[in-house]
């Protein structure tokens, strides 16, 4: 069970493999966050890996992966694909995300009603087709996230700020249009 400001993830059933000569096989590990449920299914073979992460999750596992995120909220659709060598696994695939909440660190605002395309290839996320409700406005963006377990993602994102009022010093509150970039390797970006 890993738990964080109420977000839990646990194993729906507790499961075992044998590791014989390197092979193994994990039929299915059923991760449950809420009441979704997301499926692992891993085998090897000589150092070499095959299997897949699907099924739904719900946001709040963002908050486990990195610090920028404070809060989540929503589903996400996942179609993953695991290959490569034991020692260097490779992790690629899509996520599907559809009216989601994240609250990330340094706004006042959460974002709303997210919806995106966003693929993965190892710790490289590209995001497609976002769109977000912010602070009384609209986001539109795409770009890329490089994700550390360690440390804040390495961001490179472009978007269009449609009206929201985003508090910035020594200001109360700004309502912006325009376009945006963001970039960096940690907040504020």
């Amino acid at each position: 069970v890993m738990e964080k400001t109420g977000s839990v993830v646990k194993l729906k059933n507790p499961f075992s493999f044998n590791i014989k000569e390197g092979l193994f096989n994990l039929n299915q590990a059923i991760f449950q966050s809420g009441s979704t449920e997301g499926f692992l299914e891993l085998s090897g073979r000589q150092g070499e890996l095959n299997g897949s992460i699907s099924g739904a999750v719900d946001f709040s596992v963002l908050e486990f992966l990195t610090a920028a995120i404070l809060r989540g909220q929503g589903l996400a659709d996942l179609n993953l694909k695991i290959r490569g060598q034991v020692r260097a696994p490779q992790l690629q695939g899509r996520v599907n995300v559809e009216n989601a909440q994240i609250l990330s660190q340094g706004l006042d605002s959460p974002f709303e009603k997210v919806s995106a395309l966003v693929l993965v290839k190892q710790n490289e996320v590209q995001f497609k087709k976002v769109r977000a409700d912010l602070a009384g406005g609209r986001v539109v963006a795409e770009g890329v996230a490089q994700i550390f377990s360690d440390r804040f993602p390495t961001l490179n994102l472009t978007g269009n700020l449609l009206g929201p009022k985003i508090h910035v010093y020594p200001f109360q509150f700004v309502k912006v249009r325009g376009p945006l970039k963001v970039t960096g390797t940690q907040a504020p970006y």
